[in-house]
């Protein structure tokens, strides 16, 4: 018979062994710090997805597929436990290749899962199914409201901020970090107090929330360790940011993936991290690739530089080494990219390319872009994370997701994607959408093309016509 949870805390995921396993917050901290104590995975990035986990498996129908997870902390979960860097690395006993070696993560962004056509498609992921709560969302309602309400059922409300872009005053800039929202001292004080029960009670949860223009929630959720019983403050409170959007922000082809591994690289005992469904893979690759190619933006209506869009160029060449892209879906992905349309873009360019790089042949399109050194940024980003230095540089990052790109449109659909072969006809694992397993039949291998600036180029969509099924409408930028 399985243990229950603290009563202090009687999530789900957590079961007695937890609080047996850990009595205070000094406990856990001690058995993550003996586990990840490598460069690559510390106990600060240990700390912050097991926290991350934690908040996700408090969704309400969070154990029912009701959430979609589409940010870059999904990517360990996209890769099977066995898998290892294709070059090879050092092993980090204990820690999943997957997790050692993909760009940290320290956000989580979710969405509703899809719902059948005419249903309200945040109602069920938004209201936790309890009576109490019956009657509380409608088909009318906005989905900030219904997101104020799932953070509520998560983390104390503090601040509460709604962001109104104005053409004459000019894009709303966001609060900043915690210090400025309020001072530590009452984040702390009141959190300690007043937050709500996480981590069998070793921490409590408060959020300051912030509505964007476009009806996103962003939540930034401050995790205050105390000492159970007593309340007091164990530790400086750790901040976390998580963004909710409407199941129609987030524009993807066909049914959410099932994950492979989990959001969470240790073993923590009497801790079950949730295996949320997530955005299929192809989908993931083809927006980054988009959003890499044009002038960077952001959904908070804020001033911004390219320098955030550094760290998708890493994601790209992870997703090339780790995860099997099926060749027809990542085809269809690029081709329908919601993206395009409000870059004025019918296609990728040929041969792939990344805003502001000189270095490789421009259009049109890229006449009036800054000059922007990728191959230092690069650098600088490799040398900020240990778990990055096993990529290569700028260039051999480009080269792959070129050949990739560049041999897709001649290459049959059922072919997946493989570091040394390229596009192979080798049977796809047994995780495909919608919990079917459909393999592949196996056939000789074709291997990629030499790139240059003659290789074939993306199937392009004519501006202004349909592929042939209704396009969904353009989301604003992520």
């Amino acid at each position: 018979m399985t243990k229950q949870s603290s009563p202090e805390d009687p999530a789900t995921h957590l079961d007695g062994t937890f609080r047996d396993a850990f009595p205070s917050w000094i406990d856990l901290r001690a058995h993550l710090s003996r586990l990840a104590s490598y460069p690559e995975y510390d106990e600060r990035r240990a700390l912050h997805q097991l926290l991350m986990a934690d908040i996700a498996a408090r969704l309400p129908g969070a154990d029912h597929g009701q959430w979609v997870l589409s940010s870059s902390l999904s990517l360990p979960a996209r890769v099977e436990a066995t898998w290892q860097w294709p070059d090879g690395h050092p092993e980090r006993p204990g820690i999943p290749a997957s997790h050692v070696l993909a760009r940290p993560a320290f956000d989580i962004d979710l969405s509703p899962a899809p719902r059948p056509p005419g249903a309200n498609p945040h109602e069920d992921a938004a209201r936790p199914a309890t009576e109490e709560n019956e009657g509380v969302t409608s088909p009318g309602e906005s989905f900030a409201g219904l997101a104020h309400q799932v953070f509520a059922g998560i983390a104390t409300p503090g601040r509460v901020t709604a962001m109104i872009a104005s053409p004459s005053a000019g894009p709303a800039a966001p609060p900043g970090p915690v210090s400025q929202l309020a001072s530590m001292r009452t984040v702390v004080a009141e959190g300690a107090r007043t937050g709500r029960p996480g981590l069998g009670g070793l921490v409590r949860y408060t959020s300051d929330l912030i509505t964007l223009p476009n009806d996103q929630v962003m939540g930034l959720v401050h995790a205050v360790p105390v000492h159970p019983g007593t309340g007091r403050v164990g530790d400086d409170p750790i901040a976390l940011e998580m963004d909710l959007k409407a199941a129609e922000k987030v524009v993807f082809l066909g049914a959410p993936q099932k994950p492979r591994g989990s959001i969470l690289g240790v073993d923590v005992p009497g801790f079950t991290a949730p295996r949320l469904p997530l955005n299929p893979d192809e989908n993931l690759f083809a927006d980054k690739a988009c959003l890499l190619m044009a002038a960077p933006r952001t959904a908070r209506e804020a001033p911004t530089t390219p320098w955030h869009r550094y760290k998708d160029l890493f994601d790209l060449y992870y997703l090339t080494q780790a995860t099997p892209l099926n060749a027809g879906r990542l085809h269809d992905a690029v081709t329908n990219n919601w993206n395009f349309a409000r870059m004025d873009r019918d296609g990728l360019p040929t041969p792939y390319r990344v805003y502001g790089d000189r270095t490789r042949p421009g259009d049109r399109h890229t006449i009036d872009e800054p000059d922007i050194d990728w191959a230092t940024a690069c650098r600088t980003l490799q040398d900020r994370h240990p778990a990055l230095r096993a990529y290569p540089p700028f260039h051999g990052m480009i080269d792959t997701i070129n050949t990739l790109l560049a041999t897709l449109p001649s290459t049959d659909r059922g072919s997946s994607w493989h570091p040394h072969d390229g596009w192979t006809r080798a049977a796809l694992p047994a995780d495909v959408v919608d919990g079917e397993t459909r393999p592949v039949r196996s056939q000789s291998p074709s291997r990629p093309a030499l790139v240059s600036a003659e290789s074939p180029p993306m199937v392009r969509r004519p501006p202004g016509s349909s592929p042939g099924a209704q396009q969904p409408p353009p989301a604003p930028a992520r």
